[in-house]
Order: C-alpha cells, then sequence, then structure tokens
C-alpha cells in the first residue's frame, strides 16, 4: 500500500519526536532505531512479533527492499525497551510477543511537539522563499509545504531503490534497459524521486542559509535528515547491527572523490562529513587506506577545473574555490602534491602494484576485474579511466577479505566507501549473481560514505551521529546546488538578447559566486526555465543578487523588531501588574504586621503584668504578716496563759488576719497604687530591652493608655 505524503509526514513526525527525545536522554545505540518503528505498534499488544509482518507493514515508509532481516534489526531495541517480552520457545529459538507498553504511546502528542517545530521552520521558509522571488512556479499552501519538506529532509541523497534495483539488475543481467530516474552521484536535480526537482533546489539553499543564520532551525533539519539516513540503512541491513562492538576488524578505502571531501576541496559539508568519519575510525581503530590509482583520479578532477578559465569552471570543486572556501593556491599545492595532503590526514597510501602482490589473485581475477569494468552503467561523458579504477578497487577489497563472508560490516575486514549508489548496488548484484561462492548475506565490498556513517550511530549511540548528519545535510545540499554549465550558457544566451550587460559584465557574473547561487536558486537549476519572456526577470535576479543577503538580514531585524517589541510590551504589563500586586501585598503586608505587633504588645504586657503581681503579692502578705504579729503579741502578752496556749492562739490569729487582710486590702486605694507602680516600673525595664519597631511602640502605647 503507497503511503500518502500526508501519512508519510505525520509517521515521521512522531518518529522525529521520539527520535529527538531518545537522544535528550542519551539512550544506548540499540534504542536509536526504536522511534522509527514506535508509531506502526500501536494496538498490537500481545500479538505476536514476526518479522516478516513487521516489514510489510514498514514498507510504506522505509521502501519494498525493507526486509525481514531490517525488520529483526529493531528487536534488540523494542526488547531493550520494553515493547516486547519474550515467550515460549520453539524449535526456531524464541518466541516473541508486543507488550501493553505499545498501546499507551501517545503519539498525538509526540505529533503535536514536533508540529511545532516544523511549523517554525516553514515560517521561516516562506519568508526566504519571499525574498528568493523563484522564477518558476512555486504555490503550495503552508501545509503542503510543510509535508513536501519532511518527505524531502528524509529522503536527502537517497536514490529511489526500487527504480535503482531494476535498473542495475537488468544491466549485470545482460539485458540492459533504458535509463530511468536513476543516476548515481552524478544527476544530484534527479536524485530526489516524486519531488519536484525545483523545489528540492529552494530546499537545498534554505537550508545551506539556515547553517549559516539560525543554527537552531538547523539543528532540527538535520534531525530530520539523521531519521532519513537511519529509515534507508535500515532497508539495507541484513544483519542487526551489534551496539558497541567489542572486536573490529576493519580497514576503510577511499575513493577518489572521498579524498578530495576529506581534503576540503567538495565544500563545508563533505569536509565535515569525512572529518567525522575519520575522527570516528580512529578512535574506534579502523584503518584508513587510499589506493594509488584513487590519488590519481582526486588529482586529476582537481586538474581539470583549475585547467579551465575561472568562467567555465563548474562541479563541486569549482564551487568550492569560487566561493573562496579554499583558495586556487591551496588546490595546485594539491595537484602539486597529493599523497602528502592525504598522509597528512593520517591515510596510508597503497602502491599502485598492491594487486599484484595479493596472494589470492585466483578470487576475482584479472578477466572478472575487466568483466565488471565493462558494464558500470557510467556517463560516457564523465568514465576516463573511472571504470577501470573502480574496478581494481572492487577488486582489491574482495582479493582482501580471501574468500571470508559476513554480514556484520565491522568485521568485514575490507569496505570501499564511496558515495556513488550506482556503484555500491551494481558491485553489490555483480557480486551475489556472478561471484562463485559470494553468499546472499555478505555485505557488499562497496558501501555508501552516508550509510557507513549511520553504521556508527546504530553501534556507538546517536551522539556520533549528531555531527555526521550535519555534514551529510550540508554535502547533499551543496550536491543539489553545484553550478550546472547548461543554466548558465542558457541564461548567457538569454540575457545577452537584451544587451543590458557588456560582455566584460556578464564574464564578471558568471565568475561571481553570489550571482551564481542566486541564479542557481531562481532557476531551480533548470535550463528549461529560462525563456526569452523571463530574460528581464533573470536580469533582475543578476542585479539584485548581491542585495538577497541584505533583504533576508532586514526581513529578519523587522520581525526581530517587532518581536522584541511585543516582547517590550508584554514585560511593561508584566512589571506594571507585578508592581501593583507588590503594592498591595506590601500593605496587607504591613497591615499583618501592625496587627501582629500589637497582639504581640498585649502578650507581653499580660506576661509583665501577671510577672509585677507576683511582686505585689510577696509585699503585701509581708506587710499583712507584720501587722498581725504584731497585734497578736500586744494581745497575747496581756493575759497570763499557758506558752502553748499562747502559741496556738497567735498561729490561729495570725493565719485569719492574713486571710482576711489579704483580701481586703486589694479594694484599698493606697495598695492597688502599689500594685500599679510595681507593674509600672517591671513593664518599663522589659520594654526598654526590646528593639526599635511596631511591638516596642504598640507596648509604650498601650503603657500609656492604661
Amino acid at each position: 500500500m503507497q503511503m500518502t505524503t500526508r501519512q508519510y509526514a505525520r509517521q515521521t513526525l512522531a518518529s522525529y519526536a521520539l527520535f529527538d527525545n531518545a537522544r535528550q536522554r542519551g539512550q544506548s545505540p540499540q534504542h536509536a532505531l526504536v522511534p522509527l518503528v514506535l508509531p506502526f505498534l500501536i494496538g498490537k499488544s500481545g500479538q505476536q512479533f514476526l518479522p516478516d509482518a513487521l516489514a510489510t507493514s514498514l514498507q510504506p515508509i522505509f521502501g519494498s527492499q525493507f526486509t525481514a532481516y531490517a525488520a529483526e534489526a529493531l528487536s534488540l531495541g523494542l526488547l531493550a525497551e520494553g515493547y516486547l517480552r519474550e515467550g515460549a520457545r520453539n524449535g526456531d529459538g524464541a518466541l516473541y510477543f508486543y507488550t501493553e507498553k505499545v498501546d499507551e504511546l501517545r503519539v498525538d502528542e509526540s505529533v503535536l511537539e514536533a508540529e511545532r517545530d516544523i511549523s517554525i521552520i516553514i515560517e521561516e521558509f516562506l519568508q526566504f522563499l519571499e525574498a528568493t522571488s523563484p522564477i518558476f512556479r512555486a504555490e503550495y499552501n503552508f501545509e503542503e509545504w510543510k509535508n513536501l519538506f519532511i518527505q524531502w529532509a528524509t529522503n536527502v541523497d537517497v536514490n529511489d531503490k526500487d527504480e535503482l534495483k531494476i535498473w542495475v539488475d537488468s544491466i549485470v543481467d545482460g539485458n540492459k534497459k533504458e535509463r530511468l530516474s536513476i543516476s548515481g552521484n552524478m544527476d544530484a536535480e534527479e536524485r530526489f524521486f516524486g519531488i519536484d526537482k525545483h523545489i528540492v533546489v529552494l530546499f537545498a539553499s534554505f537550508s545551506q542559509w539556515l547553517s549559516r543564520e539560525r543554527i537552531d532551525l538547523f539543528a532540527k533539519v538535520a534531525t530530520l535528515a539523521e531519521i532519513g539516513f537511519l529509515m534507508d540503512l535500515v532497508s539495507e541491513l541484513r544483519d542487526p547491527v551489534k551496539p558497541a562492538p567489542q572486536k573490529i576488524d576493519l580497514t576503510v578505502v577511499f575513493d577518489g572523490p572521498l579524498l578530495l571531501d576529506a581534503v576540503g576541496l567538495m565544500g563545508v559539508g563533505r569536509a565535515q562529513a569525512a572529518s567525522s568519519v575519520l575522527s570516528l575510525c580512529k578512535k574506534h581503530g579502523i584503518g584508513v587506506v587510499a589506493l594509488q590509482h584513487s590519488i590519481e583520479e582526486a588529482k586529476e578532477i582537481v586538474q581539470a577545473v583549475l585547467g579551465k578559465a575561472p568562467g567555465q569552471r563548474y562541479g563541486m570543486v569549482a564551487d568550492t574555490i569560487r566561493g573562496n572556501i579554499v583558495s586556487e593556491r591551496r588546490a595546485s599545492n594539491f595537484v602539486a602534491k597529493p599523497d602528502q595532503e592525504v598522509k597528512g590526514l593520517g591515510i596510508q597510501i597503497l602502491n599502485a602494484n598492491i594487486l599484484s602482490s595479493i596472494q589470492s589473485k585466483e578470487i576475482f581475477n584479472d578477466s572478472e576485474i575487466e568483466r565488471f569494468a565493462s558494464g558500470l552503467p557510467y556517463y560516457e561523458s564523465m568514465v576516463g579511466n573511472r571504470k577501470a579504477r573502480d574496478a581494481k578497487s572492487i577488486a582489491y577489497i574482495i582479493r582482501r577479505r580471501g574468500g571470508n563472508y559476513t554480514s556484520d560490516a565491522f568485521s568485514s575486514k575490507f569496505l570501499f566507501l564511496t558515495r556513488s549508489s550506482v556503484l555500491v548496488r551494481y558491485s553489490d548484484v555483480y557480486c551475489r549473481r556472478k561471484v562463485d561462492g559470494w553468499p546472499s548475506y555478505a555485505i557488499p565490498p562497496a558501501v555508501e560514505m552516508r550509510h557507513f556513517s549511520t553504521l556508527f550511530l546504530l553501534a556507538y549511540g546517536t551522539s556520533e551521529g549528531e555531527r555526521i548528519s550535519r555534514g551529510e545535510l550540508l554535502s547533499s545540499c551543496e550536491l543539489v546546488l553545484k553550478t550546472s554549465p547548461l543554466v548558465i550558457k542558457r541564461v548567457r544566451e538569454t540575457v545577452e538578447q537584451l544587451s543590458l550587460f557588456s560582455t566584460e559584465q556578464l564574464d564578471a557574473v558568471m565568475g561571481d559566486p553570489v550571482a551564481l547561487r542566486e541564479i542557481t536558486i531562481a532557476t531551480g537549476n533548470d535550463p528549461e526555465v529560462v525563456t526569452a519572456e523571463n530574460a528581464s526577470e533573470v536580469a533582475r535576479i543578476i542585479r539584485e543578487a548581491a542585495a538577497k543577503d541584505e533583504r533576508l538580514k532586514a526581513q529578519r531585524e523587522r520581525l526581530a523588531v517587532s518581536i522584541r517589541h511585543e516582547e517590550a510590551m508584554g514585560a511593561a504589563l508584566a512589571d506594571s501588574e507585578r508592581a501593583r500586586l507588590d503594592a498591595a501585598k506590601a500593605g496587607l503586608q504591613l497591615q499583618r504586621g501592625a496587627v501582629e505587633a500589637r497582639e504581640t504588645a498585649a502578650v507581653l504586657i499580660g506576661q509583665w503584668h501577671r510577672e509585677a503581681d507576683s511582686y505585689w503579692l510577696i509585699v503585701t502578705i509581708l506587710f499583712c504578716a507584720i501587722s498581725i504579729t504584731a497585734m497578736a503579741s500586744v494581745f497575747l502578752n496581756s493575759i497570763q496563759i499557758n506558752i502553748y496556749v499562747k502559741v496556738f492562739v497567735w498561729i490561729c490569729v495570725s493565719a485569719i488576719a492574713i486571710y482576711s487582710l489579704s483580701n481586703r486590702i486589694i479594694e484599698n486605694f493606697s495598695i492597688l497604687s502599689l500594685r500599679k507602680i510595681i507593674r509600672t516600673r517591671v513593664v518599663a525595664s522589659r520594654a526598654a530591652s526590646l528593639p526599635q519597631g511596631g511591638v516596642r511602640e504598640n507596648v509604650e502605647i498601650l503603657m500609656r493608655a492604661k
């Protein structure tokens, strides 16, 4: 069943959100693929995990070549994450079943999170489009732009595999068919099957601009591209990638164009991607070598560019020099001593006679090399010695493996790295059908650079893939935007008819990287777009080419001013409301403080009064006791009775007197005055020890009131 663009976008957004979340959690390598498949598992709780069935359900998004091998590669991560459980065993091994966790996935929420990111990107793209003003029609609504962008970002640098397979199979079988839309890494404008090639140019130029001006949004686009690389690799897997392999037995061989990537002569993106791979190889003990004929190939590519006048130079090396990414002198130095440049990167060089020194020459012998080379489906205009060189490189890999076959890339002994999907597919099909003893599960002798890069992500975790994915994304954009000689020729012929520019001015324009970039973007890198009817529009683009970046900058500044104004207004309103609330809060706090101070003062005075009353009671009792004792003594001395009777009578009279007087004297004003004096003195002494503030002031007020 074919998936619609909208369905594809929704599934991809869910994968994007889940994948980004997994990366932020720093999960292990075996989890890297899980987010890609989760949106397809909802409703499968309790069902048996069947690789064939899962592969069929995933083919609409991963392609028809997504097999049970690839589906099985996902089982480790699903099991580790708790989406699978092990059941009973049968003769073929353990059976696995989906757990209830697959029905707990909140895919709708994940899509909403991802929608916000993509919407921000498309809003920025529409501003870019307004400043670009392409001369071809690009009329889509917001939702259509979003769906197209997602489809492009997750298929960057990916051929339509079904057509590639049909085409290459027919060549290997000797039934060469007419070339379809597939062209390896040579026809970049035809690589994005199902998407208008003009739109591809717009998306590529926009992504390049993001990498310079909005690195935060570029990182989100790179995450989409990384998901695409994973999708592409998963469909090619013949064996699950083992997390962090302990034993690595691998040496990779760079082809000529990859050597140019590594030395920085093929653009910023390719240099970054190659540098990342070299660093990872060194880190994990993987050898990197180059054959002598590949260095010759790299040298000849640069030499061919330098041999032309600046206005007649085309291709990625020419664009890199023209854009001052590297100087012409730097390119000339590479031509003069390419071996030193390559060795400086830590790449070992093998001499030209390496094939004759390998003992296992009976494997892929010289006749086989010739047959392989004769069938390579390269354009005649680009052949040169390329067929023979690539055939020798493949022969070197096969002979060095010595008949040892494996499906594990990291233990395959030797791999030839290239960016040519045609060479990879052709060598794979050729070996499986034409080389005796070559098993169907064996990893091909050649692997695409992006697949090899993504293998590190699966083996060592998402942190290894982030820089690689950004480099590969930029590399693909640079490939799409490389200057086309056909476009430049058509533009020159058309504009010359208007007589608006002199020959010298046109020569200058054709050598100006900014003008060429704008011509490429405005025409969609398609010569058919340029006609006599829109010649004046093309001339306008040439005149205003240098001003485009300024227009984009002005647009961004206006938007930034508007955003800052809205933020300032919001902040002012928030500050005003905050000040009002703070004032009200302060008033309440003052009122509460005053009440608390009065209450505290009253409590303290009450405590101090009770303390003073204890002093007053002692004084009163002593006074009464002295008075009564004196009166009793006078009375008892006046009569003649037994001494014991006198004492008894004295005690009784004293007790009655004390009790009576202590109650009566309370009513006496003079005694109350004494009590008041004692209270006042005690409260005053205690209040003097209090700190200045509300409590002390309230104590003094209450003292005066009483």
